[in-house]
């Protein structure tokens, strides 16, 4: 009796369709072998893995010694997404075959979709020893390569791949991906490019086109990508998630949660669109709902770290801190900060005799925000060091509130300590509530001479109420798209009678009408708050400069996007964190007028 193979590398239905048509009518029938394998394969043809692997167990039972039947069972059980049977059924075909390629490539596939990498790596590579052609194997490869951090190794693969099928669609996508991923983006548009020419209405194509605008920030090519892409195939789940994602980039909470409710109801199981509605819920206000969706996610996922992240921030913006400020210690493997390798010990908040290195992370508003709590580790502590941004460290040397703390700048040689702990693990320890956070009152400090220097400079505008405006923060911020102002927005404020503004943004040179230009050395954070300590007012973004007047003490109002950030919580327009703030947050997102418009009326009412 003889058997027909059928491997998951074939692939398709036109694969299991020749594979049905070489079996011989008479084999086919009956409860023989041959019939219930002949019946388990037309059941895997129609997509049917729990009938198939049904069917293919009683076939092996009647014929355990057929390599064949254990290799079809194994696709069957990888059609039911069954990795651990579909790996023994592997290995117990390639016990009965121990010259199949496919034999080792099917295994090799069980055991790349069961995430166990080095296992799945050995078998392609055995594939391709005995079966060195075996592109599907090379393709294969290359894609574990990247699973397992070897960009490198992997574009090696996948360049073999096109060198052999040049006209291949899916190894021009591959290897532009893997290019991507290594920063080479004009090598990876040529390779889309080529694939493009070889098939415009490949749909893979067109979300891979898509998922390179939107790394390189071009958020219109990017939707306009995805949408052709599921004008192609309206089934294409990463096709939707993505959309989803370039939505709440732009503010589009409904349309992003439209989205991923749409590639959820095609696969329900599908993590990045179950965090993808999760962030549009909170991009329209609906926290609760929001957090229940991270409940579900992290129940599917519950190792990924960018989950944890995200649930983290959507938990400190409830307010809900116990438990978020737990969760925001996955921030190291969420990649947002770089875990610091030292020989000494992480602190754990106990009174020591002993010397506390705590070095600052993430941006220079945390930092500003956060030294609050550095005095709290100098009450448990022998003595403190604290390692700083370069650019804050003149300021810092000011505070009052660091008097007896050693001062350094990253990159310097910092003096012996015995323990260290990054400056944002310090409110896990120290705050469990909003309502633990005391306002210490001003604790940031300017030098008199520079105080002096610029009220000298700002006096011809004595007399007019003097307001400096930031309207823009980092734009290599996630969600700088929707904190930050376009200028022209404030210009209402420049036509109101008695009114002087300043622009205190530093890192460009464009100066909108209606605003003075403060002169001053662009990275001297000392010049930019003496200035805003000769203001009467600071209107800003949520950026570092809302932190510096904050800290200094200066009336600042603050300009907050409907999805805030996490510090700033859900609602209100006064904030724990800073007593001089004043907070105005947007109705919906991305209506600033509403938001200026307001700034406008309060300003007016001043007199």
């Amino acid at each position: 009796m003889s058997s027909t193979l059928l491997t998951i590398s074939g692939g398709d239905a036109r694969e299991l369709r020749r594979a049905l048509d070489r079996l011989q009518p008479g084999e086919a029938e009956g409860d023989s072998a041959q019939g219930l394998h002949w019946a388990g394969l037309q059941a895997l043809s129609l997509g049917d893995g729990e009938r198939a692997a049904n069917l293919l167990q009683q076939a092996v039972a009647a014929a355990p010694g057929d390599g064949v039947l254990h290799l079809n069972l194994g696709n069957a059980h990888l059609m039911r997404k069954d990795h651990p049977n579909a790996i023994a059924s592997f290995r117990r075909a390639l016990e009965l075959l121990p010259s199949s390629a496919e034999a080792r490539y099917n295994l090799g596939l069980a055991c790349l979709l069961g995430e166990l990498w080095q296992d799945a790596l050995l078998c392609f590579r055995e594939a391709l020893r005995f079966e060195p052609e075996h592109t599907q194997a090379i393709q294969a490869l290359g894609y574990t390569m990247e699973k397992m951090g070897r960009a490198d190794q992997a574009i090696v693969c996948y360049r073999e791949l096109v060198a052999r099928m040049p006209d291949s669609v899916s190894g021009w996508n591959s290897l532009a991906m893997a290019l991507a991923g290594t920063g080479e983006s004009s090598q990876a548009d040529e390779c889309l490019d080529r694939a493009f020419a070889l098939d415009p209405n490949h749909a893979q194509t067109r979300l891979h086109r898509g998922l390179l605008a939107f790394r390189q920030g071009d958020l219109s090519s990017a939707e306009s990508e995805f949408q052709q892409a599921l004008e192609l195939n309206p089934d294409l789940v990463e096709a939707w998630c993505n959309l989803s994602a370039v939505y709440s980039q732009n503010g589009r909470g409904h349309a992003s949660g439209q989205a991923a409710l749409e590639a959820l109801r095609r696969q329900p199981g599908h993590i990045g669109s179950r965090a993808n509605l999760a962030f549009a819920l909170r991009l329209q206000g609906a926290l609760a709902d929001s957090l229940d969706c991270y409940r579900v996610a992290l129940a599917l996922a519950p190792r990924d770290p960018q989950l944890h992240w995200n649930y983290s921030l959507a938990l400190l913006a409830a307010g809900q801190w116990a438990e978020g400020w737990r969760e925001y210690q996955w921030r190291f493997e969420a990649g947002i900060t770089e875990p610091r390798t030292c020989v000494q010990p992480l602190w754990d908040g106990q009174p020591t005799g002993g010397r506390v290195l705590v070095w600052a992370e993430q941006g220079l508003g945390d930092t500003l925000q956060f030294l609050r709590y550095l005095p709290q580790v100098w009450q448990r502590a022998a003595s403190v060091v604290f390692e700083t941004q370069p650019r804050l460290q003149p300021l810092l040397a000011q505070s009052p509130l660091l008097e007896g703390i050693e001062i350094c700048a990253r990159g310097e040689q910092s003096s012996h300590y015995d323990s260290h702990i990054p400056l944002l693990s310090l409110p896990q320890l120290f705050t469990t509530a909003p309502s633990d956070i005391e306002w210490p009152g001003p604790y940031l400090r300017v030098p008199q001479d520079r105080l002096n220097h610029w009220r000298e400079t700002l006096s011809p505008w004595d007399g007019k109420r003097k307001i400096g405006i930031a309207w823009a923060g980092n734009p290599a911020h996630k969600n700088d798209r929707l904190r930050s102002i376009a200028p022209e927005h404030f210009n209402p404020l420049a036509t109101l009678p008695g009114v002087a503004l300043f622009s205190l943004q530093r890192d460009t040179y464009f100066t909108p009408e209606g605003f003075h230009r403060t002169e001053c050395p662009e990275n001297d954070i000392l010049d930019t708050a003496a200035i805003i300590q000769n203001l009467d007012l600071v209107i800003t973004v949520d950026t570092m400069v809302a932190h510096l007047a904050g800290g200094l003490g200066a009336p600042v109002w603050l300009l907050l996007a409907c999805m805030a950030d996490w510090r700033w919580l859900a609602e209100g327009e006064t904030t724990p964190w800073y007593g001089t703030m004043r907070l105005f947050r947007q109705p919906e997102s991305g209506d600033w007028k509403w938001v200026i418009d307001q700034v406008g009326r309060q300003l007016e009412g001043l007199g």
